[in-house]
């Protein structure tokens, strides 16, 4: 009888511990961390490549015309006229608060771009799979930033729509192990090809 009660409670023991490894649940924090630090290396800025200050607009180019203009009426430019070799010429540069503003390019001097935000995840939706032994996850998740008072303006963000796209939205992104560590693969914006 006393062989059989411990046997007994040797295969309780033993189914304990095995359930126990089965509801252990996968510790999100590691994951809004990657994809935090990710966001960190991936600021977004108003212009897909660095552009150039001082400089002149493009005659044949609206719509550069028209983000020069908002960006001078939300005071990150100034505009100067004047006449050149007897023809008039519009130069736009950085003001004061521009200069603030500005992010240079650390490779060609004069060549910047304003970066208005750096996304951080705010809620991690779904994972798959939802198993803690794997070494890739798809996650998919909410994002969000603080813009800065200038891509507020109704006419900084009508002449740069990628503004409110990218200051807050859903994606998902594959998240590999490399060593220790996650390394943030295939981000997709929701609704698009690829990133």
């Amino acid at each position: 009888m006393r062989v059989n009660s411990i046997a007994v409670f040797t295969l309780a023991a033993a189914a304990a511990v095995a359930a126990g490894c089965h509801s252990r649940t996968l510790d999100q924090s590691e994951f809004r961390y990657a994809l935090d630090d990710y966001y960190r290396a991936q600021p977004h800025c108003l212009w897909s490549s660095p552009v150039n200050f001082p400089t002149e607009p493009d005659k044949g180019n609206p719509e550069q015309a028209r983000q020069l203009k908002a960006l001078t009426d939300a005071g990150l430019l100034e505009r100067r006229s004047g006449e050149l070799g007897g023809a008039m010429v519009t130069e736009y540069s950085l003001s004061a608060l521009g200069k603030t503003q500005w992010s240079a390019d650390a490779k060609e001097p004069g060549w910047g771009n304003f970066c208005f935000a750096r996304a951080e995840v705010t809620s991690i939706d779904s994972i798959n799979p939802p198993t803690p032994a794997s070494v890739a996850y798809t996650i998919a998740y909410h994002y969000g930033a603080d813009v800065p008072a200038w891509a507020k303006t109704s006419a900084v963000q009508a002449a740069f729509p990628n503004i409110a796209a990218e200051a807050s939205g859903a994606a998902t992104a594959t998240l590999a192990r490399a060593g220790t560590e996650w390394q943030v693969q295939n981000v997709r914006a929701a609704g698009s090809g690829g990133n």
